[in-house]
């Protein structure tokens, strides 16, 4: 979905990107392994994937950087633009992002700010939509 004008710019401090990651890898593979036959997706689960997949892709990225070693000293955080699409899928799994670390309380919280940073006054296009007459007359 190409809304430019509601996309936002996130900073993902040092270690978030690694967090993100893998709690999208993690919930991304469980969609898209899940048995059809078992359980089907859901209209938001569907249209969801692609966004899903390209955010997971782009945070695989910022992940390696994030790995690689670097000198010594103190470090720019991570600006990324996140489009409209991109932050509502991230809103949509929450809770399941959020889940993929329940073993571990402290990264959890980690994950819980870094995902808190995707996160826009309102996710509601309803803002957005202008509805003009098609014909008629207008009173």
């Amino acid at each position: 979905m190409k809304l430019p004008h509601l996309s936002c710019r996130v900073e993902l401090d040092s270690g978030m990107a690694v967090l993100l990651y893998n709690a999208l890898n993690t919930v991304y593979q469980e969609l898209l392994y899940r048995d059809i036959d078992q359980q089907r997706w859901t209209t938001p689960e569907a249209l969801s994937l692609k966004p899903l997949a390209k955010l997971t892709q782009r945070m695989q990225g910022l992940a390696i950087m994030e790995l690689q070693p670097r000198l010594p000293g103190k470090h720019k955080p991570h600006r990324l633009r996140i489009a409209f699409d991109e932050m509502t899928t991230i809103r949509l799994y929450y809770a399941r992002l959020l889940a993929t670390l329940e073993d571990n309380s402290h990264d959890q919280l980690l994950l819980a700010g870094a995902l808190g940073r995707f996160h826009q006054q309102s996710t509601s296009l309803e803002s957005q939509i202008h509805l003009m007459p098609t014909g008629g007359h207008w009173r």
